[in-house]
């Protein structure tokens, strides 16, 4: 998001621009308004612009001074001089600056368009190069060559984002909030968008260790909100902070036991700030994980849910106090441990509740992103299982919608499957099943057939070796001329007309 700052002391002018430039076409997402240098100033205490629009002579101080001060604190700024005096003396300092365009007064749209159009492309090339330069930095720190002045001492922070949202501004934010504690502490940071979902922070020193932790801290103050809060209250995050190390070449070691610190997330979960220092490289060993396996199986068995519980307590408490990062291992435990449940399913309760817990079971342990989801999802099973209840009388609805669905789609070419069948499947009325059905799916049960024997049919026709009375025979229908009417009515043509389509591609 491209942010302007428009200073110009012309009232007519200064609304002019904020009202007549296509700003959002021109890829600007915020734009502010100063009517002199002192409200400049002010704005920018809280608003870091991309671009400076400035006129040059203004009562007080002029654009000159005003744009060469806000350089000195935003060096990759562009800026616009506007001016009715064509002042060779302002012309050079313009050129001074590095003034990306100079646009005489009166000011023609267009021209102030394309101008600001060409500040946007150094915006977003040097966003680009930045964090090319950063990620290079972090993955290869002995083949850079960056010279860190007289910094000896560097870490990495990783800021994960649960949701996607503004990281440019949510960075600005943070970076403006930490200003003051980085002037004290003698510190720098390059900071830059990782991925879609986090934020990196490379902090930097003269003095050793003590105020590279604290940077961290700090971070996770401000998200915390012990301070003024730069995000809103229901924001989730997670900050894994890297090792304090001493020389630059040594930064790629930060950055991995970052990213190490960053798999705690799935042990610790949401708005927690891990550093490298209490990291623990216990491996959970798979000859640790039998005895939780065989103790759960056991309770399951027994149907003791009340076992089945504390031991999942006792396994959470066990992984979190020991720290283990190898989360991989822990999934598949987990995953197990879910796979327990599943066969249980079975032997309660056969051939009643598999089908639908495939598909809610489905990728969940490659998607949990914490260790907390996987043993509240667990748990949750546990009582199912245990009780056999589907939990809600919604959930139990759609199961059986779901089993009769899933009749339908390996029976559909029996010519005898109807309501009545298909009620009988469930223990059901014909009409209490159809109510259900259409409730649930937003059509009929005939229609959901017609239209699964239909499409089934389009797929055979792709033979053309398939006589279409053979195909008729295929979906249900044993008279070819009724399912051909059907056929016309669902696609809109017949279907000769829709084999020819098909040579046709």
């Amino acid at each position: 998001m491209i942010k302007v700052l428009v200073v110009e002391d012309e009232t007519v002018i200064r609304n002019g621009l904020m009202k007549h430039v296509p700003w959002e076409k021109l890829g600007v997402g915020t734009v502010k308004a100063a009517e002199n240098a002192t409200q400049a100033f002010e704005i920018t205490e809280t608003f870091r612009p991309d671009i400076i629009i400035s006129d040059i002579r203004m009562p007080g101080i002029d654009g000159i001074t005003l744009c060469r001060k806000l350089r000195e604190k935003y060096q990759d700024c562009q800026i616009i001089f506007a001016t009715g005096y064509s002042d060779k003396e302002y012309l050079k300092a313009a050129i001074n600056l590095r003034a990306i365009s100079y646009v005489e007064k009166p000011i023609c749209v267009d021209s102030i368009a394309l101008a600001i159009e060409e500040a946007v492309k150094h915006v977003t090339q040097n966003t680009k190069q930045k964090e090319a330069w950063l990620h290079s930095l972090l993955m290869d720190s002995e083949n850079t060559g960056f010279d860190a002045g007289d910094d000896r001492c560097f870490s990495v922070q990783i800021l994960h984002f649960k949701e996607e949202k503004d990281l440019r501004g949510r960075l600005e934010q943070l970076t403006e909030q930490l200003n003051e504690f980085l002037n004290q502490q003698e510190l720098r940071v390059f900071s830059e968008i990782y991925n879609k979902d986090s934020l990196v922070f490379l902090f930097m020193g003269k003095n050793p260790m003590l105020p590279i932790r604290m940077a961290g801290e700090k971070i996770a103050e401000i998200l915390s909100g012990t301070e003024d809060a730069a995000l809103e209250k229901d924001t989730k995050w997670f900050l894994a902070g890297g090792k304090t190390v001493e020389t630059t070449d040594k930064i790629t070691e930060s950055w991995q036991s970052a990213l190490i610190s960053l798999k705690c997330l799935f042990f610790r979960g949401w708005n927690q700030c891990v550093q490298a220092q209490e990291n623990s490289h216990t491996i959970f060993e798979r000859e640790r994980q039998k005895p939780v396996w065989e103790q759960f199986t056991a309770a399951v068995t027994r149907k003791d849910p009340k076992e089945a519980c504390e031991i999942l307590e006792r396994l959470r408490e066990t992984l979190v106090r020991e720290r283990i990062l190898l989360n991989c291992d822990v999934r598949y435990l987990y995953y197990e441990l879910n796979q327990i449940l599943r066969r249980a399913d079975q032997t309660f309760f056969p051939g009643e509740l598999e089908n639908l817990r495939r598909e809610e079971n489905s990728d969940f342990f490659d998607h949990a992103e914490t260790l907390d989801e996987m043993h509240h999802y667990v748990k949750k099973h546990v009582r199912r299982t245990m009780t056999g209840t589907v939990e809600s009388e919604e959930q139990k609805q759609n199961y059986l919608v779901k089993k009769v669905v899933d009749c339908i789609l390996r029976q559909y070419a029996n010519p005898d499957l109807s309501i009545k069948v298909l009620a009988d499947k469930v223990g059901l009325t014909p009409s209490y099943l159809s109510g259900l059905f259409k409730k649930t799916t937003g059509e009929t049960i005939g229609q959901y057939m017609v239209n699964i024997r239909v499409k089934h049919a389009q797929y055979l026709m792709e033979d053309p070796q398939k006589k279409f009375y053979e195909i008729a025979e295929l979906v249900g229908y044993e008279d070819a001329n009724y399912f051909a009417k059907i056929f016309k009515k669902k696609t809109g043509c017949t279907p000769s007309e829709y084999k020819e389509k098909l040579l046709l591609r």
